[in-house]
Parts: structure tokens; C-alpha cells; sequence
């Protein structure tokens, strides 16, 4: 895959073999796993589906314990098997048919990383009925977007000038942990100026900050100024 592949592709399983996305590290895949769940946040009806990837996140910065997590873990397996248990006994059913209930998929997508996606393409797809495969590739798509917004341009690298976190007593550190902390990425634009401001000339960290679409908790700009990647 060349950068021109890297930036237009729309399936998944490309971008995850040429950057052997299984085995990038936790935090990495945990956040996107996360991201992935929260974009059918409503299809999440269960409380205990939800929790788990609150605390998933948290966990990702060691704000959650150990206890918490496997507590909540638990909860949201019971949530899985309670959405399932309607169409458990029925002849030919299967997880991967429209025929499945999104919040059950919604469900089983918060329990676990590596199965989410997959989950998470089926809820789509069954909330899209006649259109479930297209709806699944338009998603598919969507969290493409997500994988370059956590992982940035891998033919590109960047760095953080000391200068830029130190102008204006911090300005800029603190807006990029206000921006992670509250999920307020709609705020990124503000963020490009005040980098603008320090003294940044970088274009892929300002074009980023400023491209409309959808920027999630481990967006790669964010990380890099808080000192997370």
C-alpha cells in the first residue's frame, strides 16, 4: 500500500495488514474499538454495554482499575447473551444475516476488540434492511476515516515543537486536553489556530485539525501534543 492507497482506502482489512493492526499496541486498538462502538452508541440500549466502554477508554489512560473493568466486562457479556437469548432457538440463525438483531450486535460489539468491527458492521447493516450490504460498506468506509484519524499518515511523520506547548502559559496543551477530555473535537479548528499562532508551520497537524468529518477519543494531532503518542 503506497500513501496515495493509504489516504482513499475504503476497506478495512488493507489498512489493517499493512500496519499488522492486530498486534498494534493496546491502547491503540482499544480506542478504536471504542470508536467504532460509540458510533452506534444509540443502538446501545443496555446501560452495561455502555459502561464497559466508558471504562474501556479510561482504562486506555490507567484511570480504570482492574476490578472496575472485569466487573463491567461481565455485566456487558450478560447484556450480550440477554439481547440474543429472543433469537437463540430460531432455525438458521445467524450472527452475520440481517436477520439479526442490531442490538444484539450493538451488544456483543462492546464486549471485545478484536470481534467489534464485525459487530458493529452488522448492526449498520441490519439497521439498513433491503440496503444491509451497502450499509455496511458505507460504514466500513466511516471507520476507515477513523483509522487514519487515530493513526494519522504513517508515510508521514510529525513532532511537537517545545515552543508551541509552551506559548501563552500552555494555551495549547490545555485546549488539546479540554478537546480529549470532553470530546469536544468540533473545537479542533480553534486548536490549528492557536498552533498557527506558536509558531506552526505543519501542514498534515493544521489541515487535520481543520478537516471536517468525524475526530474521535486518540485522534493522532491530540495525542501527539498531549505527550500520548
Amino acid at each position: 500500500m503506497d500513501e496515495t492507497e493509504w489516504l482513499a482506502c475504503t476497506t478495512l482489512k488493507p489498512m489493517a495488514e499493512f500496519l499488522n493492526f492486530p498486534h498494534a499496541d493496546e491502547r491503540t486498538r482499544w480506542l478504536f474499538a471504542c470508536a467504532c462502538c460509540r458510533r452506534i452508541w444509540s443502538l446501545m440500549s443496555d446501560e452495561r454495554s455502555r459502561r464497559i466502554i466508558e471504562l474501556r477508554e479510561r482504562n486506555a489512560d490507567g484511570l480504570a482499575s482492574q476490578e472496575e473493568l472485569w466487573q463491567a466486562i461481565e455485566a456487558a457479556a450478560q447484556a450480550r447473551n440477554e439481547a440474543r437469548a429472543p433469537f437463540r432457538f430460531l432455525a438458521n440463525f445467524d450472527d452475520r444475516s440481517p436477520e439479526a438483531a442490531p442490538a444484539w450486535a450493538a451488544a456483543a460489539a462492546s464486549t471485545n476488540a478484536g470481534t467489534s468491527v464485525h459487530f458493529v458492521l452488522n448492526a449498520v447493516g441490519c439497521v439498513a434492511l433491503e440496503g444491509w450490504k451497502a450499509g455496511r460498506e458505507q460504514e466500513e468506509a466511516a471507520l476507515c476515516a477513523i483509522v487514519r484519524d487515530i493513526l494519522g499518515n504513517p508515510f508521514h511523520s510529525s513532532v511537537v515543537h517545545p515552543d508551541w506547548l509552551a506559548w501563552k502559559d500552555a494555551t495549547i496543551p490545555k485546549l488539546a486536553q479540554a478537546i480529549y477530555d470532553d470530546r469536544t473535537f468540533d473545537r479542533l479548528p480553534i486548536l490549528a489556530d492557536a498552533l498557527e499562532e506558536a509558531g506552526c508551520t505543519n501542514a498534515d497537524i493544521l489541515a487535520h485539525c481543520r478537516k471536517p468529518g468525524e475526530h474521535v477519543r486518540g485522534c493522532w494531532v491530540v495525542d501527539l501534543l498531549l505527550g500520548k503518542s
